[in-house]
């Protein structure tokens, strides 16, 4: 045989071993997808490769929610269910089916995503010692005999380890607070409030009717709109600086421009002072800015979301 015929020969099984190997991961991977996403067993090598491989639940913005912790999630949820039923606990509502539970999971597993999606864009973290903190200054005083009671109490009601707890419930509550704290930052956010709040300012101003009215109807400070927007008499260092800073600095009769805080802006009154008590009596109007569950809600209408949830 001549050298060219041998280097074709070589070729050409090379090209058969190609195609076998990319023949072989295909079927591999077709096969492991229908089992996990189009197979309704529960076999033990379904249940190994969820748990196993990296397999998504669903694909938000382009970013995983991995399957395996949604199912850890629902097991440990569910098993809360279950052991409360057996002891006869009344359940404030009916208990969900495994079904209805996994599609409530993988909802709040997808807010989660683009919460966290969120902190990217405003770079902030959740480090292991801040989780390890709220776990030592919240979780542990409730738990007499120390960690090892903690331990047992999420392996019993939950089935989870303290890692697990600490990924599912902590990180996110963490999470959260920070991203939340931030919106306020975020002229993206602000300046619907912003808007809002000019324009009620402008109809204060035309004096059509009581401040009191207006606050009534716009304020999202529920508590004081139903009374008119009235806050009462406050002292120095018992309002957010930048309320407090205004209101002192206005007269009696006077209406502010919308001022920001960390809640939104205010639209503030003063209706009285105490020089010798140095506090001010005042009404406001809050615009509140938008919560970080109307933030994720209105990301989440937006956003490319592939919900890829497994048969039963």
């Amino acid at each position: 045989m001549s050298t060219s015929a041998k280097n074709r020969s070589k070729l050409r099984l090379s090209l058969y071993l190609i195609l076998g190997f990319i023949a072989l991961f295909l079927f591999l991977s077709l096969g492991s997808y229908w089992l996990v996403y189009q197979n309704n067993g529960t076999s033990a090598i379904k249940s190994a490769l969820k748990n196993t491989l990296p397999y998504p639940a669903a694909i938000v913005n382009g970013q995983f929610v991995a399957l395996k912790d949604l199912e850890k999630r629902v097991s440990g949820f569910n098993l809360v269910y279950q052991i409360k039923e057996d002891q006869g606990t009344p359940l404030t509502a009916s208990r969900p089916s495994w079904e209805e539970l996994r599609s409530t999971e993988l909802e709040k597993m997808i807010d989660l995503k683009i919460i966290e999606q969120r902190a990217d864009k405003y770079q902030v973290t959740v480090s292991d010692q801040d989780v390890q903190n709220i776990f030592e200054q919240e979780i542990l005083p409730q738990a007499p005999n120390g960690e090892a009671e903690v331990v047992q109490n999420l392996k019993d009601y939950y089935g989870w380890t303290i890692t697990e707890f600490k990924k599912y419930v902590l990180y996110e509550v963490i999470l959260r607070e920070k991203v939340a704290a931030k919106l306020s930052a975020d002229a993206e956010i602000t300046q619907s409030a912003k808007e809002k709040a000019d324009a009620v300012y402008q109809e204060v101003l035309s004096g059509a009717k009581p401040f009191s009215e207006y606050a009534t109807e716009y304020s999202d400070d529920s508590a004081s709109a139903e009374n008119g927007g009235e806050l009462g008499f406050f002292g120095k260092g018992e309002m957010v600086q930048e309320f407090e800073t205004v209101a002192f600095a206005l007269n009696i009769g006077d209406v502010s421009q919308p001022v920001k805080t960390q809640y939104g802006y205010h639209i503030i009154k003063v209706t009285d002072k105490d020089e010798s008590a140095g506090t001010v009596e005042a009404r406001h109007i809050l615009i509140a800015f938008d919560s970080l569950e109307k933030v994720v809600a209105n990301k989440k209408a937006q956003a490319s979301i592939l919900r890829l949830l497994p048969k039963l």
